[in-house]
């Protein structure tokens, strides 16, 4: 710089090379440049989750095979502190939870095709598939480790085996008798039907009589009584799907459907033990028979007794269809009403949505360890013949 005449500084004009303009330049995205395809960084978070929700997944299913005892106890804990908060809530988390789940998966897979075309649509469905790995990992730590567990039979002593006609018979007997007595005995309405308890009170004496069983049975023990709880969006589907009710373990959440009015005590008590940790459905249902059997409301031994009868029955009418009729023959005339509106209330749902959700029932079961399928809820009669003759 030099001085001009009046004192000031006189700035010397640029010389040589001007100065680049920086100017706002546009990034690609991670992994590619412009033009060309994706590279693995892009679905670089997709492949992460779903290596880490494998490893769960295969962590939780070794548990539960080699240390069956940890992975259970580990499971009733999850549980316990899920349900810890779940039970406040009236509503079913677990209808809330399904749906948003097919919301979910909807987004990530249209939503993924809309922006990112081809490789979005693919980057979806890698998620979906993480979230899918990660759902089973979940169910196989908080649920899938009790299939593993030792029978019902050997925890509760009972001696199951092979049994004679004879015994499925008197069986059979000693049930419709005890249905016969409490028919009498139970609320009805002036045509007769059965009226239930409602159903908080009938959740509330089922969980009172776990808490006994418990005393008796370590099975049974549990630091949390469970909230059973009503079906309100899924309820209208769940009986013509052949459903009367499931446990939902991402919300630790016993839920019922629909059902007959003689069944309802029996469907919660079932769902109850599905909470507590008995996950074959044999060993659920006969649970439930067991819970109910013993308590003071005739209701709900009423329930355990015509729901005893009707699985010995079935397996009698299979046996010998003679010799179910004679026994059937013995039914007094409220036992008779009840069990026609049962057939006909069941009769109304039969049609090929109910095979369907059977043939997916049948599935699930045989995924889970249940060789039977939808049969093993018939093998509980094992478990009643062992129970009722011992």
């Amino acid at each position: 710089m030099r001085k001009k005449a009046n004192g000031g500084l006189h700035r010397q004009p640029w010389r040589g090379r001007r100065r680049p303009l920086k100017t706002a330049s546009k990034v690609a995205p991670i992994g590619r440049q412009d033009g060309a395809r994706p590279g693995w960084r892009y679905y670089r978070p997709s492949l992460l989750a779903l290596t880490a929700g494998g490893l769960l997944w295969a962590g939780g299913a070794l548990l539960g095979r080699f240390n069956n005892d940890a992975g259970r106890l580990l499971a009733r804990g999850l549980s316990n502190f899920v349900a810890f908060f779940s039970r406040l809530i009236p509503l079913p988390l677990s209808e809330l939870c399904l749906f948003g789940a097919v919301l979910l998966i909807l987004w990530l897979l249209v939503g993924g095709a809309v922006k990112g075309r081809g490789r979005g649509f693919l980057r979806g469905l890698c998620r979906v598939g993480a979230l899918a790995i990660w759902t089973g990992a979940l169910f196989t730590l908080l649920w899938g480790v009790h299939y593993q567990a030792p029978s019902l039979a050997q925890q509760l002593g009972l001696e199951v085996r092979p049994r004679s006609p004879e015994e499925l018979t008197q069986t059979a007997q000693i049930l419709l008798a005890q249905a016969n007595e409490l028919a009498d005995q139970v609320p009805r309405d002036d045509q007769g039907a059965f009226l239930p308890d409602d159903f908080d009170s009938i959740t509330e004496q089922i969980n009172r009589q776990y808490e006994a069983l418990g005393r008796q049975y370590p099975l049974y023990q549990t630091s949390l009584p469970r909230r059973a709880k009503r079906s309100i969006l899924l309820r209208p589907l769940m009986p013509w799907v052949g459903i009367a009710g499931y446990y939902f373990p991402f919300t630790a959440e016993p839920t019922v459907g629909q059902t007959a009015p003689t069944h309802l005590a029996y469907n919660v008590a079932h769902e109850l033990a599905h909470s507590l940790g008995v996950a074959p459905e044999d060993e659920a249902g006969f649970s439930a028979y067991l819970a109910c059997i013993e308590a003071e409301d005739p209701g709900l031994r009423y329930s355990a007794a015509l729901n005893g009868y009707i699985y010995a029955s079935n397996a009698l009418y299979r046996l010998s269809p003679e010799l179910s009729s004679a026994v059937s023959s013995q039914a007094n005339e409220n036992l008779r009403r009840d069990i026609r509106a049962l057939n006909e209330y069941l009769r109304q749902f039969e049609g090929p949505a109910q095979q369907a959700g059977n043939k997916i029932n049948d599935v699930y079961l045989k995924s889970n360890n249940q060789p039977a399928g939808v049969r093993s809820y018939g093998d509980m009669v094992d478990l009643l013949i062992a129970y009722t003759l011992k």
